[in-house]
């Protein structure tokens, strides 16, 4: 992408439905997100996690792509090892046992 100010580059695109009537994916509401956490906690998304999400799950150095103005793109390009990344799920959704959430859950 040329333009180097991606949150105004996100805005510029029209929403041609209203709320609620049409999905569609795309990146841009991760990567807001993303930019509003690091504007609210003063640390980038990936930072912010860590103590959070990343090292109770036993993940000690996840690296997460950024735009250029150093904000975590929070969507793809999260890089981590393999057996790191099989620990993601549990630490999302938590660990279910017979319908009963057993440990911790970021979501769920």
């Amino acid at each position: 992408m040329t333009n180097s100010d991606w949150i105004k580059y996100a805005f510029s695109f029209d929403v041609p439905f209203k709320p609620g009537t049409y999905w569609k994916y795309n990146n841009f509401g991760p990567y807001l997100t993303s930019c509003i956490i690091q504007k609210r906690t003063g640390q980038r998304l990936v930072d912010y996690l860590k103590p959070r999400f990343f090292y109770p799950l036993g993940i000690t150095n996840p690296q997460w792509e950024e735009d250029p103005e150093g904000r975590t793109l929070g969507t793809g390009n999260l890089m981590m090892s393999c057996d790191e990344m099989s620990r993601c799920r549990p630490g999302f959704f938590g660990w279910y046992f017979r319908g009963q959430t057993v440990g911790w859950a970021v979501l769920g």
